[in-house]
């Protein structure tokens, strides 16, 4: 786990001018030791929307998630001139001629009229429309691979798996440059969730009042709808996980339900680790960065809080048994 390792300085890691997609500033820089590509993005601070405590959900996600089983790329806190921020390496490192394919290609190439940058398709981003364009584009195992995905952002209770969010790994044969090999991407962008919107005073609120807490825990929408919604309303990783195991696909609802066993077997195994890691995850922040950047002992236990209720949630998925 990383709450060991050092919190580096990387201010002297060469900066490559490339644009990057996504609302937070972001920047690509090269380890000058291996030459390896990383990203390094900051939070999103306005004067509206104070996301700080965005870093901590990502690397918290990031750790949960290994300790869970699950395929999620690492990110780590570091300093660059003066700012935190939290830095990933280029998933395509190591993979010759490789293509990071994301979503919204995905489903542009299965149906040309998509476009994803248009808000009135919004609602056209259905479970039902990324699963056949992933088994046009890659076969079926993506698609269980895609719904660990959605079982992952249950238990963080992230809200924004957008189209770009997701993505295949796409990469030539050694024998033969037209013939091409896919796998899924490491889970990656996964820090709008455990309430990092929250001012303290939220958080702190939420801890007191447990019909608040609970109404938060209820109230978290998945963003990839289930086709079903009416008008604008999203459903909730419950109903998106009970929908896919119940609207005609038999094949996948003996995969959801075993997927979800294994996790909460684990969770019972690694519960003490998890709780252990997110009341220590900040040890190695300097001191001259711990009022700006440091996780209160309150947003702590609301963290821990927010998993056990997410992971009792999927305990109700395994007994639901409509969509």
């Amino acid at each position: 786990m990383t709450v060991e390792s050092e919190f580096k300085n990387v201010s002297d890691w060469p900066n490559k001018l490339v644009s990057t997609t996504g609302t937070r500033d972001k920047l690509v820089i090269i380890d000058p030791v291996s030459q390896e590509e990383y990203f390094l993005k900051f939070p999103m601070v306005k004067e509206n929307r104070d996301y700080s405590a965005e870093n901590w959900s990502e690397v918290i996600a990031y750790e949960v998630g290994i300790a869970l089983g699950f395929n999620v790329l690492r990110y780590e806190l570091v300093e660059y001139n003066g700012k935190v921020g939290c830095l990933s390496k280029n998933m395509l490192s190591g993979i010759r001629n490789g293509a990071l394919v994301e979503g919204h290609t995905i489903l542009h190439e299965s149906d040309t009229s998509y476009d994803p940058s248009d808000k009135h398709t919004y609602a056209l981003y259905t479970f039902d429309f990324v699963r056949e364009a992933l088994q046009r584009y890659a076969g079926n195992l993506h698609v269980k691979e895609f719904v660990c995905i959605l079982i992952f952002d249950a238990i963080i209770g992230n809200s924004d798996r957008h189209q770009s969010n997701w993505a295949i790994i796409s990469y030539p044969e050694e024998q033969s440059v037209a013939v091409f090999k896919h796998k899924t991407a490491p889970i990656y962008d996964s820090g709008c969730c455990l309430g990092r919107e929250f001012k303290e005073s939220q958080i702190q609120s939420h801890l007191d009042d447990c019909n608040k807490f609970n109404k938060y825990i209820r109230g978290g929408k998945a963003e990839l709808r289930t086709g079903k919604e009416v008008g604008k309303r999203k459903s909730s990783h419950k109903e998106l996980l009970c929908f896919i195991k119940y609207a005609n696909r038999e094949e996948l609802k003996l995969f959801v339900d075993n997927e979800i066993n294994r996790v909460l077997q684990m969770y019972d195994r690694e519960k003490t680790r998890i709780k252990t890691l997110v009341l220590q995850i900040d040890r190695n922040l300097p001191e001259r960065y711990r009022l700006q950047y440091g996780l209160t002992k309150a947003r702590k236990e609301f963290i821990l809080q927010v998993i056990d209720a997410r992971i009792d949630q999927l305990k109700c998925v395994l007994q639901c048994t409509h969509v």
